[in-house]
């Protein structure tokens, strides 16, 4: 869904979407299909990882996991 909304916002500054159009409406199978390999598709990924991932504390995580300094704990569902 994010993906889905990002390339929307993208496509929106790129001028490949009207202003008005309602992404809740749109296709994401299409609209990947459309501007995959674009450099809209680069720009809207490029976005999510700049602004929703936080690559660096990522990396630590995996690596104390591979390290064993953190430990992966799978259990029941709580209340």
């Amino acid at each position: 869904m994010l993906l889905k909304w990002k390339m929307v916002h993208v496509a929106r500054k790129f001028g490949a979407l009207g202003r008005d159009v309602d992404y809740e409406r749109i296709s994401m199978k299409r609209l990947l299909e459309v501007f995959e390999r674009t450099p809209m598709y680069d720009e809207a990924v490029r976005e999510i990882f700049h602004d929703k991932l936080d690559i660096s504390r990522s990396i630590e995580v995996l690596k104390g996991i591979q390290g064993g300094g953190l430990k992966h704990v799978i259990q029941p569902i709580s209340p």
